[in-house]
Formats: structure tokens, C-alpha cells, sequence
């Protein structure tokens, strides 16, 4: 027999991807035993990235097992998605979505996530705003944001160095062509570049108010010269 979904089984989600290219999408959910895996996962792969970069000996580590997943393909049509149910989600503790528009009231039942990525999810001010409101910081290790239209971290900048800046960055290839890159940032580098560009530029702008300043004296002055001549 088919069961119906209740709330209940959607607060039990612990890991929940959503991808949508505006004509097809997919949603796949886990549970706490899978995030325990994954999580396991991260750490051994970060573990193997760091012996690399330090030229040691690199751990093999396993391929991530999949296999508990439970995932539905949709058909889309050209519909732009947006992802209402999330709010009923809230025990996600890793999510990952591409693609997908949220309600921006409705990302503030994401309290309890450690790992996310929001990859080209339209996401501005009053998104991040919500999605933080309830957010328990101390739990978070990393989220990633990337194609967005946010311009105030400031509900986050408390955690800064866990929170991921992506984009595409064009560079010229060694037979001369251009190409997309993927770049990325920490929100502290962010920040820290900002306002040294904000500080860079109201010093020249200081500097060409003085500048006008002392030519609108010299002038004068030689008026005046003028005058009494």
C-alpha cells in the first residue's frame, strides 16, 4: 500500500538536493545515516587534499555510497521553480540547491542546516536576511553561495570564514581563447578586498576634492593679482 507524505516525514529529512534547469529537475532526499556518511566523507576527502598539498603520503578514501538515497526526476516543461515546501523541511542539516527559487519568509525554516549551497537560486537582501534569522551559527561548517544578487552579508559576517563566495571568471586559454573558470572566495576575503576598495576610493576622492580646491584657489588668487594690477 502507498503511505501519504506527512510533515512529520518531511522534518525527518536530513539531507535535501533540489536542481532544476528550468526544464527538468531532480529531488533527492537523506537521511541522519546518510548525513553521517557524507559528513565522514568531507572529512576524509579534506584529510587527503591536505596531505596532498603538503606532499605526503595521500589516504585513499572511499567513493561516497549513494545507494540510500531516494530521488524523483521531474518534468518541468519551462517553468521556473520554486520550491514552497521547503518550509516543511526543517530538520535539513545539508542541502544543496541549483536553479531552484525559494519564498524568502520560507528559507527561514532552514534553522538547523551545517552544510549548503545555493548555486544561480536568484537570492537577494531579504533571502539571506530570512535564511539567517533563525540559522544557529554555531552549528554551520560551510555555506556556499554562488550567481546571486545579495549586497549585504551583514547577517552573516559573523561566521564569515565559512561562508563560501563563488562565480565564473573569464580567462584566456595558452592557445588564445577564453574560457569560464570557477573562482572562489571566502566572505572575509570579500569583505576585506571591499573595503579596502571603498578606502582606495574615498582617498582619491578626497585627494581630487583637494585637487579642485587648491585650482579654484590658484585661480582666484590670480585674479586678484590681476585686479590690482
Amino acid at each position: 500500500s502507498v503511505r501519504s507524505v506527512s510533515e512529520e516525514d518531511l522534518a525527518a529529512v536530513k539531507y535535501l538536493e533540489d536542481y532544476s534547469d528550468g526544464e527538468t529537475g531532480a529531488i533527492t532526499i537523506g537521511d541522519k545515516a546518510f548525513v553521517d556518511t557524507y559528513t565522514k566523507y568531507l572529512e576524509e576527502t579534506e584529510e587527503a587534499e591536505k596531505a596532498k598539498e603538503a606532499g605526503e603520503e595521500v589516504p585513499e578514501v572511499a567513493p561516497l555510497d549513494t545507494s540510500a538515497l531516494k530521488y524523483s526526476v521531474l518534468d518541468l516543461g519551462k517553468e521556473t521553480v520554486t520550491l514552497g515546501d521547503i518550509k516543511y523541511f526543517t530538520g535539513v542539516e545539508i542541502g544543496a540547491f541549483s536553479g531552484v527559487n525559494f519564498n524568502a519568509e520560507d528559507l527561514e525554516a532552514l534553522s538547523n542546516v551545517k552544510r549548503v549551497n545555493f548555486s544561480v537560486c536568484g537570492l537577494t537582501n531579504e533571502h539571506l536576511a530570512a535564511f539567517a534569522k533563525n540559522l544557529d551559527l554555531e552549528k554551520v561548517e560551510e555555506l556556499t553561495f554562488m550567481e546571486d544578487a545579495i549586497t549585504d552579508w551583514s547577517p552573516l559576517e559573523s561566521i564569515s570564514d565559512k561562508v563560501i563566495l563563488q562565480s565564473y571568471g573569464i580567462q584566456m586559454t595558452e592557445d588564445g581563447q577564453y574560457t569560464f573558470v570557477p573562482t572562489e572566495e571566502t566572505l572575509t576575503e570579500y569583505l576585506k578586498a571591499k573595503a579596502e576598495e571603498e578606502a582606495k576610493n574615498a582617498e582619491e576622492a578626497e585627494e581630487k576634492a583637494e585637487g579642485e580646491e587648491t585650482t579654484e584657489t590658484t585661480e582666484e588668487t590670480e585674479e586678484e593679482t590681476e585686479v590690482t594690477e
